[in-house]
């Protein structure tokens, strides 16, 4: 599949200030959306977990994370954002596409709407 970015809106859950523009990556291969520390500080993400992250290399580390709401159009998703190394891509994760209810269009290179699923209890 290839790559490619979409402009979303973010900030820190609970901020008053207004949301930011960033290009992020669109990355369905990872779970949870990533800004660089340095760009997360200066948009007032004060890191309160860590989590266990795994890297295309399977190489596992404990990173600081946070809360965010992202926005993509009219869509909107709280997530969590994990803060990492300077220089690392803004990353567009799996849990906020899937909360805002959006799939991703590969050949045409875009977000759409999906519905939500649903499985019947029997």
């Amino acid at each position: 599949m290839g790559t490619f970015t979409v402009e979303v809106t973010i900030r820190p859950v609970g901020s008053s200030s207004p949301s930011q523009a960033i290009k992020a990556l669109v990355d369905t291969g990872a779970t949870l959306c990533q800004l660089p520390e340095a760009i997360a500080q200066a948009l007032g993400f004060v890191p309160d977990h860590t989590v266990t992250v795994q890297d295309a290399h399977g190489t596992l580390q404990e990173r600081p994370a946070c809360w965010a709401e992202v926005q993509y159009q009219s869509r909107r998703a709280l997530t969590p954002v994990i803060l990492g190394p300077d220089g690392c891509p803004v990353l567009l994760g799996a849990v906020a596409l899937e909360v805002m209810g959006l799939k991703v269009d590969p050949v045409r290179k875009i977000l759409e709407p999906t519905p939500y699923l649903l499985t019947p209890a029997d």
